[in-house]
């Protein structure tokens, strides 16, 4: 999904994040606190409304979304434990 924190890129240009940039500086930890349980949130709510095996989710993020979904260690021990990676290709054991 879409972060709920829109900011301007550039003049004209908007984008969407899960928490405030502040140039320089790195995140508020209340605020990615906010922005990783929002996600989480949706992540729970769509694992109830569709019948996904969690151990075959797949999170993947850029930029803020990649240090959100880094913050979930528990699911990155259930993908890392799965024997299918995310290409859908067994594991070397």
């Amino acid at each position: 999904p879409e972060g709920p924190v829109a900011f301007e890129i550039q003049q004209g240009i908007l984008g969407h994040g899960w928490f405030p940039i502040r140039t320089g500086r790195p995140p508020d930890p209340s605020e990615f606190a906010r922005g990783a349980a929002l996600l989480r949130g949706f992540l729970d709510e769509m694992l109830r409304r569709y019948p996904v095996n969690p151990r075959k989710l797949v999170v993947l993020g850029f930029s803020q979304g990649s240090m959100i979904h880094a913050s979930f260690q528990e699911l990155i021990a259930a993908m890392v434990t799965s024997p299918v990676n995310p290409l859908g290709m067994p594991q070397a054991t």
